[in-house]
């Protein structure tokens, strides 16, 4: 089964200073948008990053849904009830 979730970041959702996200030297923008995206079968999520175009900036892999969604925590603050699921 796949599993997508989505929030938009807004100013209550500030970076911690704990991850550093770059495109070899260049360090990548905030992003304006965040979705966990998984298949439960592989064990294969996806915390991806967007600019406010929609544009991925960057991505991290996780073997669980709940790792995607506490990296997202350790990053941003972001509480695991916060998110959308599509």
């Amino acid at each position: 089964m796949k599993q997508f979730y989505k929030l938009e970041l807004g100013a209550e959702h500030r970076e911690v200073g704990r991850t550093l996200h770059s495109n070899g030297a260049t360090v990548l923008p905030r992003a304006k948008t965040l979705a966990v995206a998984g298949f439960e079968e592989s064990g294969e999520y996806y915390l991806l990053h967007f600019d406010e175009t929609g544009k991925e900036l960057t991505d991290t892999f996780h073997e669980s849904i709940e790792e995607a969604f506490q990296q997202a925590e350790f990053e941003f603050d972001i509480k695991p009830h916060e998110w959308t699921k599509l």
